[in-house]
């Protein structure tokens, strides 16, 4: 919890929340998707992520009261923010030693409801205000919680006024489990992901703000010579995940880009390429995804994308052309032309580790089976989930600890309802989602299983 007093009394402050990307006039209590943004495995702000909910201010008003005390709608944050915090700004906040912000990889941060309601107390004692992580407000806007009762509490003590009754919780459903199958790999779909138009050619890799990218992913496409050996490829500076592949037209898959491995901003900036029997020279490809931005200090200017020279063996590698890739058609891209789908599925049934999409369906009989529910992405790796054209978010459950996508009632409808999967690797074993009642925050480490 942060806060600001006008006591003159001098307290430990945390740093104010991180602000989400600009939203285009998003319907009350239905989440929107925000950045991810990096952050270190030493508590720097380099990888971490989150969701959440814009909450109309009717909403808030009906939920404590008009009177209650002054805040802004980062008091519905849920769960994921995009900064972090240090060890000493942790112990020394308002209510030490508890996390107040989950990063990928991490344990979810939980604050006990009372002891939260007991800092909210003192800091309206003194007539501050406050903004709440770990929000009592959860994501689907349900209230029926201890910590949301135990603040309430307080709220109805200092606001002086009898507070109305909150909404009920939304509904919830468990669909079940969905088998999807896969429908194309990246690359097989990547001219409609992307405008010729829009591709750039330098001798050098440019950030992706250089080519109007501003998030999203970048494709960076250049010649590697012929090769004897196996070659080391280093980026010495990439923000922030990139996925290598190489690939040879006169190979056997005639040319289909076969994945090497993973440089991250956080991590070993070096690969090493096997060697490629080829008879011409090879394409390399490297899919840089930006995963956010913070909007205070020291990374508040931070550029995406290959911000280095790419050196092969110590030699430069020079003559790039870039792609920006467009993740508004995405779901979309088997909508429109059947014809191409149907020739798409006959290379389409090879599961590997390398960017695909798929696609799943399943049926909600009635009008009145339409709620609130959760996709589950277990077994999953990383990637990008569409339900009816709707981008819902981002998964990452194999380092976690989210595990599920949450899907508001009204992106669901009647009859038919298409989830579009973008993974950046490889799905579950058994190709499937489940789809179910509750959020889910145990996947990743072991450590972190309840």
């Amino acid at each position: 919890m942060w806060s600001s007093s006008s006591s003159s009394s001098s307290s430990s402050r945390l740093p104010p929340p991180s602000s989400p990307l600009p939203l285009n006039s998003p319907p009350p209590l239905c989440p929107s998707i925000a950045a991810m943004a990096p952050r270190s495995r030493d508590r720097q702000p380099m990888i971490g992520g989150f969701r959440f909910q814009m909450t109309c201010f009717g909403k808030m008003i009906a939920l404590f009261g008009s009177s209650a005390v002054m805040c802004t709608t980062s008091v519905f944050f849920r769960r994921y923010t995009t900064d972090g915090g240090s060890r000493e700004t942790l112990d020394k906040g308002t209510i030490p030693g508890e996390g107040w912000l989950t990063h990928w990889g991490e344990q979810i941060a939980e604050t006990d409801a009372n002891r939260t309601a007991a800092a909210l107390e003192k800091i309206l004692s003194r007539n501050g205000s406050a903004v709440l992580y770990d929000a009592p407000i959860k994501e689907s806007g349900d209230v029926d919680n201890l910590k949301y009762k135990a603040l309430r509490r307080v709220i109805q003590e200092y606001s002086g006024v009898a507070l109305s009754l909150p909404p009920p919780d939304n509904g919830k459903k468990g669909y079940g489990l969905v088998t999807v199958h896969k429908i194309a790999s990246f690359f097989e779909v990547l001219d409609d992901m992307n405008n010729p138009m829009t591709a750039v050619e330098s001798e050098q890799p440019l950030a992706m703000e250089s080519v109007g990218q501003m998030f999203g992913f970048l494709l960076y496409v250049s010649e590697l010579p012929i090769m004897g050996t196996s070659s080391i490829l280093k980026i010495q500076k990439v923000h922030d995940r990139a996925q290598v592949f190489v690939s040879c037209m006169s190979d056997k898959n005639g040319g289909s880009p076969t994945h090497v491995g993973v440089i991250e901003r956080w991590s070993n900036g070096e690969l090493e390429i096997p060697k490629v029997s080829c008879s011409s020279n090879i394409s390399l490809f490297i899919l840089v995804e930006n995963m956010g931005r913070v909007n205070y200090g020291k990374y508040i200017f931070d550029r995406k994308g290959i911000l280095s020279d790419v050196t092969v063996d110590g030699a430069v590698l020079l003559g790039w052309k870039m792609y920006p890739i467009s993740l508004d058609i995405c779901s979309k891209l088997f909508n429109v032309n059947p014809i191409k789908q149907v020739s798409i599925s006959r290379t389409a049934e090879k599961i590997s580790a390398e960017p695909g999409f798929y696609e799943g369906r399943f049926d909600i009989y009635s009008i009145e089976q339409v709620k609130d529910t959760f996709i589950s992405f277990r077994g999953w790796n990383k990637g990008i989930a569409f339900v009816n054209n709707f981008n819902i978010g981002r998964f990452w459950p194999s380092f976690g600890p989210q595990c599920t996508l949450y899907v508001p009632a009204p992106i669901l409808r009647q009859g038919e309802n298409v989830v579009v999967i973008l993974e950046l690797h490889a799905p579950n074993s058994g190709l499937t989602i489940n789809l179910v009642k509750k959020p889910d925050f145990t996947c990743g480490s072991k450590q972190y299983q309840k």
